[in-house]
């Protein structure tokens, strides 16, 4: 069994084995995801039955796992404690699972930039490399960002 915990809140939402979740603007009313710099269908979790977390980015705008870009269209594997963030410092939700990470955090290794993904492949911006990098560097970062509205 596995859920995630809305930071914002404190809501669980329950996830099913085989029943992939969409987080976005897309979703029930109780989550209340409003802010239009998030997609309806931003991020897939995906359970599986052999307790095994997945999170996919769907939408080019940039979410975050522990602190760091996903990358577009590409599985990660999420472990209990891990921080997922529709958009950088905001939107929260806390993985809670019964697989728990052994040894050193899975790494979100380099990849390409995302060709749809402005965010990422502006000159002079990409991926936030550092969860301590200031907030002022982050809002620079997505000041300039052009917001997909899918």
């Amino acid at each position: 069994m596995a859920s995630l915990i809305d930071l914002r809140n404190g809501h669980q939402i329950t996830l099913h084995e085989e029943e992939p979740f969409i987080l976005g603007r897309g979703n029930p009313k109780h989550l209340e995801i409003l802010n239009p710099h998030v997609s309806r269908k931003q991020v897939q979790i995906s359970l599986l039955d052999d307790g095994r977390c997945f999170i996919e980015r769907l939408a080019p705008n940039p979410s975050l796992l522990n602190g760091k870009q996903l990358p577009l269209r590409k599985e990660i594997q999420v472990f209990n404690g891990d921080t997922i963030n529709l958009i950088p410092n905001d939107l929260g939700f806390k993985v809670i699972t019964s697989d728990i990470r052994e040894g050193v955090p899975p790494v979100i290794g380099p990849h390409e930039p995302d060709t749809q993904d402005s965010y990422a492949t502006q000159e002079g911006h990409g991926r936030i490399e550092d969860e301590g990098q200031s907030s002022s560097d982050e809002s620079s970062l997505l000041g300039n960002a052009s917001w997909s509205d899918e």
